[in-house]
């Protein structure tokens, strides 16, 4: 998202912002649990989501001038929950969608930019810094703390990389790409920490199926009742792109009757089964 400029007209104070932007941003040292489950597997929900909306966003915004690619960049941002899902409670906090990214440069009047270099210019402002402390003593364990710290380090990161006064001077188009790669810095944290968790839950899958065909009066059935049920054990996580593999084994059981002159032969019966299944949450 880009940032609201407001101008300073000494060095002095910009100079004192810049030392108030380095000061360090407690993290939570808390290990996730199981417990934390849910939250780490919608954040990687919403961190994916958020991606593939950005880049779709970028692709949208390239043709427009700068002036209605950020009105329109704005108005999207201000939609994006539409597509989120909900997060657990207690959940992860202020997500890194919610930490707006601004430079101290952006607190720096135009004819004192030439003072400092790009390392300082792109120091997140105290604004910025104090909303980020917020969303870590938010965070309920490390992994989604991490993460949040990871995004805004991309930010950071990209800012130096091409210098201030390019990356200011960014189209909107080009800021909603910047967010699609900070997004994708974020993923593989949360989706290894998912596979961590989901590998010492214990996870088991129970289907259970009842179906009941009825027939027209015949003199053989007038009704079929079949049960299935079936449990698998998770016996290996592993991590897949962007998603949680799960692989599991087990059985099947599969019971029946028939109303009527007929019946079953062989019921009821156990079977081995296997699953694999592909997450992007822990549910």
């Amino acid at each position: 998202m880009k940032r609201i400029v407001i101008r300073m007209r000494h060095r002095a104070a910009a100079a004192a912002i810049i030392g108030l932007a380095l000061a360090p941003s407690p993290v939570r040292a808390d290990a996730c649990k199981c417990r934390h489950l849910e939250a780490v597997g919608v954040a990687l929900h919403n961190t994916i989501y958020l991606r593939e909306a950005y880049r779709r966003k970028s692709n949208d915004l390239r043709p427009l001038d700068a002036s209605s690619a950020r009105t329109e960049l704005d108005r999207f941002v201000q939609s994006l929950p539409e597509g989120m899902a909900p997060a657990p409670s207690p959940g992860p906090g202020l997500g890194p969608r919610r930490i707006p990214y601004m430079p101290v440069g952006d607190s720096i009047a135009p004819d004192q930019l030439s003072n400092f270099t790009d390392d300082q210019l792109c120091q997140a402002s105290p604004a910025s810094m104090q909303i980020l402390g917020q969303a870590l003593q938010a965070a309920p364990c490390d992994a989604l703390g991490q993460s949040i710290v990871t995004h805004e380090q991309y930010h950071w990161a990209f800012c130096r990389r091409i210098g201030y006064r390019a990356y200011h001077a960014m189209h909107a188009s080009e800021d909603a790409q910047e967010e699609v790669e900070a997004y994708a810095a974020d993923i593989p944290i949360l989706r290894d920490e998912l596979v961590r968790l989901l590998r010492i839950a214990n996870l088991r899958v129970v289907v259970t199926v009842r179906s009941n065909s009825a027939f027209p009066t015949n003199p053989l059935y007038s009704t079929i009742h079949l049960n299935n049920d079936g449990e698998v054990k998770a016996n290996n996580v592993v991590p897949a792109g962007d998603l949680v593999k799960i692989e599991a084994d087990g059985t099947q059981a599969t019971t029946g009757s028939i109303e009527g002159s007929c019946e079953y032969e062989g019921m009821p019966i156990t079977i081995p089964a296997n699953a694999v299944l592909r997450r992007t949450d822990g549910a």
